[in-house]
């Protein structure tokens, strides 16, 4: 029996669902955030993306010093 590998599948055959750079500098530049403190910037940061349908989990926050994660066995 002859079993031919697949041909691989470009990722860019599939649309892009992701933000466009555009809407992901607009949340970032946005005029009313830049005087919020760190943290609440943040949280409208991950709320805008999440309108989007984006996680963002704080990405640019040190939440070391905030948060203590603990390990979770599953």
């Amino acid at each position: 029996m002859n079993h031919a590998e697949p041909a691989p599948v470009s990722p860019w055959s599939r649309p892009w669902t992701a933000p466009s750079s555009q809407e992901v500098r607009a949340i970032f530049k946005d005029e009313r955030t830049r005087e919020l403190p760190a943290v609440k910037r943040e949280r409208v940061w991950a709320a805008e993306f999440a309108a989007l349908g984006v996680d963002y989990d704080f990405p640019t926050m040190a939440l070391g010093s905030l948060v203590r994660r603990e390990r979770v066995s599953a």
